[in-house]
């Protein structure tokens, strides 16, 4: 009989169904146990039994030549029931397999086992190969004397092909989690961890083998415990999330992490949860890098008076220090941070020299923009603002992408010159 679409338990069925048929042959035996020539099969109720059994069967003599078939094993192996009786049980069966039938029908014969159950292998008359569960048994005389073999199987070829497939592929998954730089990570609903990649061994010195089996937990660092256990429970709920904390290395350095981990639901019901680790550690060091100079520029503006600004080409979007709003009689919140503003702040007069000045220096032909211009204070009023910036990142093809300066409020000295120039009436 054919596997397909059969589930586990269904072929275990199958498989008692079949042990039962032996049985009832075996009985049926020992009712014509006197016989002993292929006559018997003419007994038209064992007949019967034998021709329409929903499995391949045969008898089989202590030589392997084949006493009888039935229908089911000629369909199974697609030769006629008159070639098969012509031949012996190896004609057919794959060279690989039939030295380990010897081996087990001979324990048969000196009754070391009961039974034999094997997974083989037929060679069909096109050449292909027919895989067979093969449950086989040992008839004997009331006196211990053996009579023949009563093998039966099952076509199981569908079965292996779809295991054969579910092996390659679980292959090349395999080969893709261990070949990829992402850890992938699995772990039950109590946050045991079932399964690690590999690649764990170079991040963080561990082998898989040191982690499976304990706790997800156990190797996150005390200080997020808490914010790892409350995403947990999110987890539980159903909730894709992302994290980044920090994890404990074999050696005991701490080393930032990002996961993104994703629930396991069986129903409404939480069975666990996968998902991916990569070590940002190097991208968090430069954001502290980055966040201490810029509290050592903050530091360095506050007590230089400066206003500060950043511009990002890309996007357009200009940030600024409380300084620079504050020269302008202006809050923080109450500037834009675009562009267009600090143009609008301008004085008209001085827009086109201001803008042709910054544009000078991102097309690379000034060292620096530098350039004193008045802007409009929130009163209407104008005060005089030194102006110098550089383009201080550009993109792998050498292109500009972020400009910062600084403003200086020269009024007064600006009202100090004018007051020293020589009256001139014309």
């Amino acid at each position: 009989m054919n596997d397909q679409g059969k589930t586990h338990t269904e072929l275990l069925e199958e498989i008692s169904a079949l042990k039962e048929r032996i049985r009832t042959l075996e009985q049926s035996e020992s009712d014509h146990r006197r016989v002993r020539n292929p006559q018997w099969i003419n007994e038209s109720q064992f007949r019967r039994i034998f021709d329409q059994a929903p499995i391949g069967a045969a008898m089989v003599s202590l030589d392997y030549r084949f006493l009888a078939v039935n229908k089911e094993l000629c369909r199974i192996t697609g030769y006629l029931e008159k070639e098969l009786t012509s031949w012996n049980f190896y004609d057919i069966t794959y060279p690989d397999d039939f030295d380990n039938y010897v081996v087990h029908a001979q324990q048969l014969k000196a009754d070391e086992i009961d039974h034999y159950e094997s997974e083989m292998r037929y060679v069909r008359p096109d050449g292909s190969v027919v895989w067979i569960l093969l449950n086989i048994r040992l008839i004997r005389e009331e006196d211990g004397r053996a009579i023949h073999f009563l093998p039966m199987m099952i076509d199981i070829t569908e079965r292996k092909q779809a295991e054969k497939v579910l092996k390659k592929s679980e292959e090349r998954y395999r080969s893709l989690v261990e070949s990829i730089s992402d850890v992938i990570y699995e772990f039950d609903s109590q946050g045991i961890v079932t399964y690690v990649s590999p690649v764990i061994r170079d991040i963080m010195g561990y082998d898989p083998s040191d982690i499976i089996g304990r706790n997800i937990l156990e190797f996150v660092h005390k200080v997020d415990l808490s914010h790892i256990a409350e995403r947990y429970s999110e987890l539980r709920k159903g909730i894709e999330f992302p994290s980044e904390y920090r994890f404990i290395s074999k050696s005991g350095d701490i080393r930032w992490v990002r996961t993104k981990t994703r629930p396991i639901m069986e129903g409404d019901m939480f069975s666990g949860a996968r998902g991916t680790l990569i070590d940002i550690t190097d991208r968090k060091q430069v954001e502290e890098s980055l966040r201490e100079s810029e509290e050592r520029l903050e530091f360095v503006l506050k007590g230089s008076q400066l206003g500060f600004w950043d511009w990002n080409l890309e996007t357009n979007e200009v940030k600024r220090n409380d300084r620079w709003a504050e020269m302008l009689g202006y809050k923080l919140h109450d500037i834009e941070f675009t562009v267009k503003q600090w143009v609008d702040f301008i004085h008209p007069d001085d827009q086109a020299a201001a803008t042709r000045s910054i544009q000078e220096h991102i097309e690379g032909r000034t060292a620096m923009h530098k350039l004193e211009y008045r802007m409009r204070t929130k009163d209407g009023q104008y005060r005089w603002i030194l102006d110098q910036a550089k383009v201080v990142k550009y993109d792998l093809e050498g292109r500009p992408i972020r400009m910062s300066g600084t403003h200086t409020d020269i009024t007064e000295s600006k009202q100090a010159e004018e007051s020293r120039a020589p009256f001139n009436p014309g």
